[in-house]
């Protein structure tokens, strides 16, 4: 199952990278646009000294290739069988998954950038080439020497999680969220002027702390969301009775308290003492229910709790309305931009990927809940991932339809993808016991 689920990350890199890098599809066949791309390729950093370099552009293309190689290298390297051979043959076969995932991102990089210069928007370049060979290189020089012991030890650790304290699993993966939520967009400050306007806006919600937002965001982003926090940080504790309660507040609230206060010391954010005063509302409330329930629910009834609070964040995450924007319908043209994933290839920052990744966890984790509540029980791991993810899909669609009449909203085709595809990762996982499966521990070899 590991080396199944390597192959789908390496393909599916394989194939967002060739997706994003070719929008918005606008091709033509001008000899004179395909021989101006072709003479520009050439004109820019290193190849001419002097040349036109963007370093964001550069690094960007660093980092996107190296993926690719890390989990090309890795899957190679579980390709030949365990200890067949030598320590020779080993170092063979390291340095030809190393050599062929390399070749493959470059080869892939060389067909893209060939393939851009028919396009009118998007820039041939000759460097890009470079920077994504170089990126590859890098991601498989890790994949060659460390890439099987920390794939296997990542399933060791998760499957470990899973089986001692499945909660707990549940809580770093909403602390790390919620902290991403939080500080976004990253970007320390230390500027005493700009502290300085941080606090005074925080000042100005002291008055009426709950101004700030409406009353079902704070009900479902802060009451909801910090009960359930509570609620799975005390089910972590590894504390007996009241104390790991008191643990679950003590741990949230201290957690929703740092996260706010950090506000103050990140640019374009501030402390809002509303989100403090709801998350501890929040933080009580999961507590008490989380010890009024102990014991008393079934796992299949909290597998399918689990489900149901999931899917009523994303369907709120969805549905909500966005405050002086007009109705879907009024505002939706089917364009190139409605391709799924357009907006993230084209224009991508730290929150698209943040949401990127928060819709495709949130529906893996209703799919994998509704698995563990025994729905298609039996089923082979494809057949439940197609059934799961085909769930999701219609979901998503339905939510992007009611889009149409809720204002500020307008329909994607994105939304819809990540949610089909973690579902259908949700019910993979769950149904191949991916997660729960015997993790041989003997070191991977070339």
């Amino acid at each position: 199952m590991r080396k199944r689920l390597l192959t789908f990350f390496w393909l599916a890199c394989f194939g967002l990278i060739a997706y994003g890098s070719l929008m918005p599809f606008d091709y033509c066949n001008d000899p004179t646009v395909v021989a101006f791309h072709g003479w520009r390729a050439w004109q820019c950093w290193p190849l001419v000294p002097h040349g036109a370099i963007s370093r964001t552009d550069l690094v960007s293309n660093l980092l996107l290739y190296i993926p690719l190689g890390l989990l090309g290298t890795t899957r190679l390297r579980f390709a030949r069988s365990r200890g067949a051979g030598g320590s020779h043959s080993q170092y063979v076969g390291i340095l030809l998954a190393f050599l062929a995932a390399t070749v493959a991102g470059s080869v892939l990089s060389a067909t893209v950038e060939t393939a851009q210069m028919y396009s009118f928007t998007r820039v041939t370049s000759a460097q890009d080439w470079l920077a994504n060979t170089i990126g590859t290189m890098a991601g498989a020089l890790v994949g060659a020497t460390v890439g099987p012991s920390i794939w296997l030890s990542l399933l060791r650790s998760i499957r470990l999680r899973i089986i001692q304290r499945p909660v707990s699993l549940v809580g770093l993966i909403m602390i790390a969220m919620l902290a991403l939520d939080a500080l976004y967009p990253l970007l320390p400050t230390l500027d005493v002027s700009t502290v300085k306007q941080h606090v005074k806006a925080t000042l100005q919600y002291m008055n009426n702390p709950l101004a700030g937002h409406t009353w079902h965001h704070w009900l479902v982003c802060r009451v909801g969301i910090y009960a359930v926090l509570a609620a799975v940080l005390a089910g972590a504790s590894r504390r007996a009775g009241w104390r790991r309660y008191a643990m679950g507040i003590m741990l949230a609230l201290l957690f929703a308290t740092g996260m706010e206060l950090a506000k103050t010391f990140i640019d374009q954010r501030w402390t809002d003492p509303g989100n403090v005063i709801m998350s501890l509302v929040g933080v009580l409330v999961g507590a008490i229910l989380a010890a009024a329930l102990a014991g008393r629910l079934s796992t299949r009834t909290q597998a399918l709790l689990a489900a149901a609070l999931a899917f009523v964040y994303l369907a709120y995450q969805e549905l909500v309305p966005i405050p002086g924007g007009l109705l879907g319908v009024e505002v939706f043209r089917w364009d190139i931009s409605q391709l799924p994933l357009y907006s993230y290839m084209m224009s991508a920052d730290l929150h698209a990927v943040v949401l990127f990744f928060r819709n495709i966890i949130l529906a893996g984790a209703v799919t994998f809940a509704l698995g563990m509540a025994g729905s298609w029980a039996g089923a082979s791991p494809a057949a439940k991932a197609c059934r799961m993810g085909l769930l999701m899909a219609l979901a998503a669609t339905a939510m992007e339809f009611a889009q149409f009449i809720i204002p500020g909203r307008i329909p994607s085709t994105t939304d819809i993808f990540c949610l089909a595809v973690g579902g259908a990762l949700g019910g993979y996982a769950h149904a191949s016991r991916l997660l729960g499966a015997r993790i041989d521990s003997t070191p991977c070899t070339a």
